[in-house]
């Protein structure tokens, strides 16, 4: 379900796509920091954004060093560090990825899933008790979202608040500014609905051969002749991430997120949509 959250990198400055990979690689590291090497598989592009929003956000900046790593042994990389919000977001990475692996393996009987929650288990037990609210929040949306599964929902709204409820509580961490609290939420809450119906969008036709669960799969047997109707519900729920997004008071990483919110978000939601002719044929 991760993944769609990301720059368009053509249409970012250098200065600006270094910083970016600079968040990337500081949640890298503070996932090895904390947990050790294998978590680090949990770094993804949406707790990047995470990251890049609340520090955006907040009022104290953060450092840059160059180092190398295991990955890049030959060329140091820029690298954030000592910095709440990457920290938090690397946490918030392994309670989600840990979730989600739990909820395939329960699912799906994934034996990928198990030896991937074996090895996350002391991390995400770890994350949970650093932040065991979120966590609680975590179960609570994902135990929400199974219950609607069984009972086959066919209402993608109904199915998509659980996780966008899920993402503004993510958003809006204790150290994130109270007065900004209401806005993050919101950025988090449409964010997470955009995320939760591009992601069915983009697994319906596996997840109809498989007999999985999926909102839209419920509801059509083809997506070609509802593309209209699911970009305007799409493009909708931007508009409302972006109205939240502007009423943030941006202190940093304002390039990397305005080319997030309104470049990279509507150019993969136009990929994904444009798939469903070309599953058709």
């Amino acid at each position: 379900m991760f993944g769609y959250v990301k720059v368009c990198k053509n249409e970012l400055k250098i200065k600006d796509y270094n910083l970016y990979r600079a968040i990337y690689c500081g949640i890298c590291m503070a996932n090895k920091k904390y947990f050790g090497n294998i978590p680090r598989l949990t770094t993804n592009y949406d707790m990047t954004f995470l990251a890049a929003v609340l520090s955006a956000v907040s009022e104290s900046d953060y450092k840059v060093k160059t180092q190398r790593c295991v990955l890049h042994p030959l060329r140091k990389r820029p690298v954030v560090y000592d910095c709440t919000a990457v920290d938090y977001a690397a946490f918030a990475g392994v309670i989600l990825s840990y979730m989600k692996l739990f909820d395939d393996k329960k699912d799906k009987s994934s034996i990928k899933a198990s030896l991937g929650m074996a090895f996350l288990k002391n991390a995400n037990k770890k994350a949970a008790a650093e932040y065991d609210v979120l966590c609680s929040k975590v179960q609570k949306s994902l135990a929400k979202l199974d219950s609607l599964e069984k009972d086959n929902c066919g209402d993608t709204d109904i199915a998509a608040d659980c996780f966008a409820g899920l993402m503004g509580s993510i958003f809006t961490p204790d150290f994130a500014p109270e007065n900004e609290k209401k806005q993050l939420y919101y950025l988090g809450y449409y964010i997470g609905r955009w995320i939760y119906l591009i992601d069915a969008i983009a697994d319906f036709e596996n997840d109809k051969k498989t007999n999985s669960y999926n909102p839209y799969a419920v509801k059509y047997d083809s997506l070609e002749n509802e593309k209209s109707k699911l970009e305007l519900s799409m493009t909708f729920t931007l508009e409302n991430a972006s109205a939240a997004y502007e009423l943030l008071d941006i202190k940093r990483n304002k390039g990397i997120l305005d080319n997030i919110i309104y470049t990279g978000l509507p150019q993969e939601q136009e990929k994904i949509l444009r798939g469903i002719a070309n599953e058709s044929l």
